[in-house]
């Protein structure tokens, strides 16, 4: 996914959607259907990253998916992106589902 791709991409922000690697919980901040911002650990060289990957969630028992595909595409101080993939074609219509815009209710003009 070229970075242009990768900002068009819809995002949705998942409040109890973190990833695991090596046994490690990283907290996400963004997702889209093929890329993940997380909290950087300053300890992790994300750069060289080997070993299990995967989707945990304590809430929601269906986000919890093994990771196939793990590729870091951007490092901060504060944040990795990494560009993943699942094995679940139906994996976005979960994310959609689970957002946390969805329950935002909408404003309403009351002084109109």
């Amino acid at each position: 996914m070229s970075g242009a791709e990768r900002r068009t991409a819809h995002r949705y922000v998942l409040g109890d959607l973190s990833i695991e690697i090596n046994g490690v919980r990283h907290e996400t901040v963004n997702i889209s259907a093929r890329s993940v911002a997380v909290i950087a650990r300053p300890d992790i060289d994300y750069a060289n990253l080997r070993g299990q990957v995967r989707f945990v969630s304590g809430g929601v028992a269906e986000l919890n998916r093994d990771i196939v595909s793990l590729i870091v595409t951007g490092l901060r101080r504060s944040m990795a992106i990494f560009d993943y993939a699942v094995n679940d074609p139906a994996w976005e219509v979960l994310l959609k589902r689970y957002d946390a815009a969805n329950d935002t209710p909408v404003l309403e003009d009351i002084f109109g």
